[in-house]
């Protein structure tokens, strides 16, 4: 049995500080957007990368925007941004061109968007 005074440790993992993950690094090596794609190139095995490393990689297995994988990670933006820059200079992940929509359909696209929302 416990005393009053000992402080308990959860029992849920420990989430380490955005700082750790980034060894301090604030910019990464790789300019991302948001909607940049990231993709694993299969240079690298997975093994070989730390577990937050591992954990980002394993979600490009497919063009995955950088958004997404830092929804799917729990982390920040800029974390993530930086993890995936480590990855794509290291070889084991590329980027994509974001092709949201295309050029000319642009214009159509905003019209379409104006008349749905002048319905509301």
């Amino acid at each position: 049995m416990q005393n009053s005074g000992e402080h308990q440790v959860p029992q849920t993992s420990h989430r380490a500080r955005p700082y750790m993950l980034t060894g301090g690094r604030t910019v990464p090596a790789v300019e991302l957007g948001l909607e940049s794609r990231v993709a694993t190139t299969g240079n690298v095995a997975p093994e070989k990368l730390n577990l937050e490393h591992a954990k980002a990689w394993q979600l490009c297995q497919y063009p995955t925007a950088v958004v997404e994988i830092a929804g799917k990670l729990g982390r920040p933006v800029a974390v993530t941004k930086i993890l995936l820059a480590d990855l794509i200079k290291a070889g084991a992940a590329t980027t994509l061109a974001a092709n949201l929509i295309e050029p000319s359909s642009s214009y159509d696209l905003l019209e379409r968007v104006l008349r749905e929302l002048k319905k509301l």
